[in-house]
């Protein structure tokens, strides 16, 4: 479906935040850290952070294991971008508690979440997201791409923490959970095609197999 609200090719008119989780244990991509995969001479890490510096006020990375991704941001700060560690507050709890964690240490009350497996977010997409939220005052507003509803590539309200923090103590740790306690708001293709964002900012990478075809195609190009 297609949001009522159009917004056109919006910036956010509130400061944003983003968030990448990367607190799971990559046990599909055989331990290794999904977001230190490279692609076109970049880490995820690093196109994920650079693309959120363009609309974001403050970034944060949500993991456990700061030193992993050390020489990453050492990296980035070279670049004049600063990022935010922030580890879970429980950790093991999967993106919602991620989710938890990022509304906590937000600077700002619209927070952009992405998982750490996503080599092509975007920025424009986000900025669409948020005047969403500013235009509806939606709790969120999330992607839908071919009838797929894409909470890790969505915008929350801070107010939608007590639901998350609701949901977790009742050891309940879907995403999609969180969104049907609240008003939020699904955006389609209708409205992507119109702003001419490629969809697959939503595409997510999982295992081995799915990361050969990424650089197989890649490099086609």
């Amino acid at each position: 479906m297609e949001t009522d609200v159009q917004t056109g090719q919006a910036n956010a008119a509130a400061p944003l935040t983003g968030a990448i989780l990367a607190g799971g244990q990559n046990r599909r991509m055989g331990g290794r850290s999904k977001a230190l995969l490279a692609v076109e001479g970049e880490t995820f890490l690093q196109r994920q952070v650079k693309e959120m510096s363009g609309v974001c006020s403050d970034i944060l990375l949500l993991t456990q294991n700061a030193s992993l991704y050390a020489e990453e941001l050492a990296a980035l700060r070279e670049e004049g971008i600063a990022v935010r560690v922030v580890p879970d507050l429980v950790p093991a709890r999967g993106p919602l508690g991620g989710l938890q964690s990022a509304l906590h240490a937000s600077s700002s009350d619209l927070l952009w979440v992405v998982g750490c497996d996503m080599p092509f977010v975007s920025s424009q997409a986000a900025a669409e997201l948020a005047a969403v939220c500013l235009h509806t005052d939606a709790a969120a507003a999330v992607p839908c791409i071919a009838g797929r509803i894409h909470p890790l590539h969505g915008v929350y309200r801070k107010k939608i923490l007590p639901l998350a923090e609701r949901m977790l103590e009742e050891s309940d740790y879907r995403m999609m959970g969180v969104l049907h306690l609240t008003s939020w708001e699904p955006v389609d293709e209708v409205v992507w095609n119109r702003l001419g964002i490629r969809t697959d900012f939503v595409r997510n990478i999982n295992t081995p197999d799915e990361y050969q075809e990424l650089l197989r195609e890649r490099s086609s190009f």
